[in-house]
């Protein structure tokens, strides 16, 4: 079996087939990162969002393991409590990095 057929080919050069006008140099569609993601008021708000949901969900889980134990797994609490920590963390720096980016901008001449 012939993957490239030898009419396509010249030197390095391989014409290729595509289906589907989306696949290769359609122009038209452009990746926006607003697009993509969403300004980055809403990306900031989702992260926010996310954060106050994981800590939510790690509250809950140790309150049913402290009324309940045998209902909840402990692995299951303090998975949830670490990823409530590492998201908190991280809105942090990204809080840190925003505003150190905002007083250099400001103190600029």
């Amino acid at each position: 079996m012939e993957l490239i057929n030898s009419v396509n080919t010249k030197g390095f050069n391989v014409n290729l087939i595509t289906s589907d006008e989306r696949h290769f140099g359609n122009n038209n569609i452009k990746n926006e990162p607003d697009r993509l993601l969403g300004s980055f008021a809403d990306v900031l708000k989702n992260m926010f969002s996310n954060a106050n949901e994981l800590q939510h969900n790690a509250d809950n889980m140790l309150y049913q393991f402290v009324a309940n134990p045998d209902q909840v797994d402990i692995h299951d609490v303090t998975i949830a409590l670490s990823k409530a920590e590492d998201s908190i963390l991280f809105l942090k720096s990204v809080t840190e990095k925003v505003i150190s980016a905002y007083r250099n901008i400001t103190t600029m001449h």
